[in-house]
């Protein structure tokens, strides 16, 4: 009976392995078609309701392939005993689902209105030029529209929450993806390119605020996903 569990242990290990991986594979897909659909309808009149769908229906298929990306690394810990990435991965998946939670409920509503604050105050510059005003007229209207917007104290407001939202998700996501770089360096006895993966997420996220970061998160990502397909094929 052990030997029989055991067995089937392994498959589930394998299978998920695949799954994560390949949920990671269908995101970038998700997102690169996601993008091209919401560019090609910006520049259709009377679709906004479309991209808003778009948008909807990418974080909620996102969140759902996150899920399965980083329930493949919490089974990864759950094989090798790694409290920390098996803690770690559900405190991803748990902040992706509030996250979405929060952009939804209050994000976007604060963004409509910083929108429509700054819609009103440049379409009153606009009014208030004269009908023969030059381009440098215009430019120097439109050149005041930021002191004016400073001015007002709900954009301001507005602009502040969305400030402290972006740079508290960024420094939440940080570091929680550190302490997975930190989960996977343990492993590197255990686990095929564990150790340079784990490196390169925690050297990425310390140089994010510059643009080389960024690509050494997609090299990660991308070492993540040949990690899992390597861990699937384990017995």
């Amino acid at each position: 009976m052990k030997k029989v569990k055991k067995k089937t242990d392994s498959g589930n290990y394998s299978k998920w392995m695949k799954i994560s991986a390949w949920s990671a594979i269908a995101l970038v897909v998700l997102v690169v078609i996601s993008t091209i659909i919401t560019q090609t309808l910006s520049i259709i009149s009377g679709s906004q309701l479309i991209i808003l769908w778009v948008g909807i229906l990418q974080s909620f298929f996102g969140l759902i392939l996150n899920g399965l990306f980083f329930f493949g690394f919490y089974k990864i810990g759950n094989r090798y005993n790694s409290k920390i990435l098996k803690i770690v991965s559900v405190l991803i998946i748990l902040f992706y689902v509030v996250s979405l939670i929060v952009q939804y409920s209050y994000f976007q509503q604060v963004s409509a209105e910083l929108g429509q604050i700054y819609l009103a105050k440049a379409t009153g510059l606009v009014s208030s030029l004269p009908a023969n005003a030059t381009e440098e007229q215009a430019n120097q209207a439109f050149s005041s529209l930021f002191q004016i917007l400073l001015q007002d104290e709900a954009f301001v407001e507005g602009a502040r929450i969305i400030l402290f939202l972006f740079i508290a998700y960024s420094l939440i996501l940080g570091i929680l993806t550190i302490l997975v770089g930190v989960a996977l360096i343990r492993l590197k006895e255990k686990i095929h390119l564990a150790r340079q993966t784990g490196i390169l997420l925690i050297v990425g996220v310390l140089t994010s605020i510059i643009i080389v970061g960024l690509f050494v998160l997609l090299v990660a990502f991308i070492m993540q996903i040949m990690m899992l397909f390597r861990e699937s094929s384990k017995k």
